[in-house]
């Protein structure tokens, strides 16, 4: 995904961002596996409504800190846009979607109504900028995970640009992968 960051107001490094969620795309892909895989869709999930903040100081990135805050019921499946720039094959009626997202908030799953958010927050950089790894712990339902992330992070006047993609295990959290037709058909549990 891609996070732009707004300055706010700092008198020195390290200085502090605000994410600019409107410049700002959190994309999750989930692929389709089984027998019948043909007859289902590879999904998007785009992240809305996340928040947080990021302290950056260039000359010592074991300062920097960073935490990311997604509310679970804001995930929106499927925008049509969005499945036309990733080239994503097929179309999903709004029934369609309803569907996949009610699938995607069940217990088995993210379990939306008992935990509400998606938290992550950096525990450490390594590297040189622009390219970095970041340490993160994820926290979905109540399990926590550290992630290896490669990221390219520019810092240019007011404002830093971060993009990087890594992939998950969904059972890692706690998290049924769907399945449906008795394991015909149902996604990986990477997500990318």
């Amino acid at each position: 995904g891609l996070l732009m960051l707004a300055a706010a107001p700092a008198p020195a490094a390290p200085r502090t961002y605000a994410i600019d969620a409107r410049a700002s795309s959190v994309r999750v892909l989930v692929y389709r596996q089984g027998v019948f895989s043909l007859l289902a869709h590879d999904h998007v999930i785009v992240a809305q409504g996340f928040a947080g903040r990021i302290t950056v100081d260039a000359a010592d990135l074991s300062h920097t800190a960073l935490q990311l805050t997604f509310p679970v019921t804001s995930l929106d499946v499927d925008p049509l846009a969005v499945r036309q720039e990733l080239n994503l094959a097929g179309k999903l009626s709004l029934d369609d979607r309803k569907e996949v997202q009610q699938n995607m908030l069940a217990p088995a799953q993210l379990d939306g109504a008992q935990y509400p958010r998606i938290v992550a927050t950096l525990e450490g950089v390594s590297g040189q900028l622009p390219d970095v790894t970041l340490t993160v712990r994820v926290r979905i339902k109540n399990t926590e995970q550290v992630l290896a992330v490669p990221a390219h992070v520019e810092l240019s006047g007011d404002a830093v640009r971060a993009a990087g993609e890594f992939t998950l295990k969904q059972s890692a959290f706690g998290i049924t992968p769907y399945t449906a037709v008795l394991g015909a058909i149902s996604v990986e549990d990477d997500v990318r």
